[in-house]
C-alpha cells in the first residue's frame, strides 16, 4: 500500500514492461533483472493466476497512454509482449518455490510463525525473534538474505507483507529488527513497521521463505561494509550479531569500526567515502538508495571497480523490478498508472518495432538465462 501511494509500484511495473519490450529481440541482456524480480515476487506470494489480472489493467492503461495511436496491431503486440515476459516471470517463479518447499525446513509461499521475544534496540527499533506456530524446524539461512513478514492492517482490513533482514537464526526461529516508520513531509507512516513493533509475545505472523542475493562475496578479500539506518541489519547478519558489533571488532586486529550521527557530523561527503578505500577490498553497501547511489559514485571515482561495490539493491532492480503488495486482493490505483508510464511516443515506438519482429517472422526468446 505505502508503494501504490507514493506511486512507486505502478512505475516499477510501467518501467519494467517498457524495459523488456525494449530488449525483446534479446531479453538475455535482461537475465538478472528477470531473476531478481522472481526472488521479489516469491517473497510475497505471487503466483501465475496473478499475472492475468496485472495483464489486464496494464493493457488498459498503455490504451489510455497511447489515445489514438492504440489501433487494435499496437495493442495486440504489447499484449504479446507481456504474456511472453508473464510466461518467463511464472517458469521462474515455480522453480523458486519447489526449491523452497523441498529444502530442508523450508516452505514455499507463507508459514504461521509466533512472536517469542522482543527486544528493544533503540526508542524506534525492535528486534523481534518469531517460532514456526507448528514448532518445526526451520531452514538454514544464509547471512544478508530476507524474508517477507505479513501482517493484518487494523483499520484497512487487508494483509500487508514487508522484507526484513533476518539478522539472527538457529533451526527453531528466526530474528528481524524493524524499524518504526513515522509519517514525515508528504510520506505516508509505515503500515507493517508499526504494527510490527507494537507486537506483543504470542502474536501470530507471516514468513516468506528466506531469500536474497545480497550476500557475502567469495574470497578472502578485505570486507568494507557502508552502512546507513536500518541498513545496518545486513552486515550485522553477516558479521553473526546485532548487539555486538562493536565488542566484536574492537580488540581485532584489521577490523576497523567508524560510527558517525548525522546530527553531530552532517551526511557523509564524497571525500568520506573516499577515505574509506581500501586496496583489494569487497565494498558493501546497505542503507536508504541515496546513500548508497553516493557512496557507490565516491567509490568507483576514487578507483575503485563496480565489481566490487555490491548494494542492497541490486542495478537490475531499478531497471526492472515490480511486485503486487497484496496480491490476493489487488486494490491498485490504476487510473493514476497513464501519468506514470513513459512518454506515448516511446511505447508506440516500441509497438512498431514489436509488429516489425512478429511480421519478419522473427523467433522471439523466451529463455532468459
Amino acid at each position: 500500500m505505502t508503494h501504490q501511494r507514493t506511486g512507486s509500484q505502478p512505475r516499477a511495473l510501467a518501467h519494467a514492461v517498457h524495459a523488456y519490450a525494449t530488449h525483446i529481440d534479446d531479453p538475455s541482456v535482461l537475465a538478472g533483472a528477470l531473476r531478481h524480480t522472481a526472488m521479489r515476487h516469491c517473497s510475497v506470494g505471487v503466483r501465475a493466476e496473478h499475472y492475468p489480472i496485472i495483464g489486464r489493467h496494464l493493457i488498459a492503461a498503455i490504451r489510455e497512454v497511447l489515445g489514438e495511436i492504440a489501433t487494435p496491431s499496437v495493442i495486440d503486440a504489447w499484449s504479446a509482449d507481456y504474456n511472453q515476459l508473464a510466461a518467463m516471470m511464472i517458469a521462474l517463479e515455480q522453480d523458486r518455490y519447489s526449491s523452497a518447499a523441498q529444502a530442508l525446513g523450508g516452505w514455499s509461499c507463507w508459514r504461521g510463525f509466533v512472536l517469542t521475544d522482543r527486544h528493544e534496540e533503540t526508542a524506534d527499533a525492535v528486534s523481534l525473534t518469531l517460532g514456526p506456530a507448528n514448532n518445526g524446524s526451520v531452514v538454514q539461512v544464509r547471512p544478508g538474505e530476507y524474508v517477507s513478514v505479513r501482517v493484518y492492517i487494523p483499520g484497512e482490513n487487508l494483509v500487508q507483507p514487508r522484507q526484513y533482514t533476518v539478522t539472527a537464526t538457529n533451526e527453531n526461529s528466526i530474528r528481524i529488527t524493524v524499524r518504526r516508520i513515522s509519517a514525515r513531509d508528504s510520506l505516508p507512516a509505515g503500515m507493517v513497521s508499526n504494527v510490527l513493533c507494537d507486537l506483543a509475545a504470542g502474536a501470530l505472523v507471516d514468513l516468506s521463505a528466506p531469500t536474497g542475493g545480497f550476500r557475502l562475496p567469495e574470497g578472502d578479500a578485505p570486507l568494507v561494509f557502508i552502512t546507513a539506518g536500518i541498513g545496518v541489519t545486513p552486515a550485522a547478519a553477516m558479521l553473526r550479531s546485532v548487539d555486538e558489533i562493536e565488542s566484536r571488532i574492537s580488540g581485532h586486529e584489521g577490523r576497523h569500526l567508524i560510527l558517525r550521527t548525522t546530527a553531530d557530523h552532517g551526511r557523509p561527503s564524497a571525500e568520506d567515502f573516499a577515505a574509506l578505500v581500501t586496496d583489494n577490498a569487497d565494498y558493501l553497501l546497505c542503507g536508504p538508495a541515496g546513500f548508497m547511489k553516493a557512496a557507490a559514485e565516491a567509490l568507483r571515482a576514487a578507483g575503485v571497480l563496480s565489481a566490487r561495490i555490491r548494494t542492497m539493491y541490486p542495478k537490475e532492480e531499478s531497471l526492472m523490478c515490480w511486485h503486487l503488495v497484496n496480491p490476493l486482493r489487488p486494490i491498485i490505483n490504476w487510473t493514476g498508472l497513464p501519468c506514470l508510464l513513459p512518454a506515448r511516443t516511446a511505447w508506440a515506438q516500441i509497438a512498431s518495432k514489436l509488429r516489425n519482429l512478429r511480421s519478419h517472422g522473427t523467433q522471439l526468446r523466451a529463455n532468459p538465462n
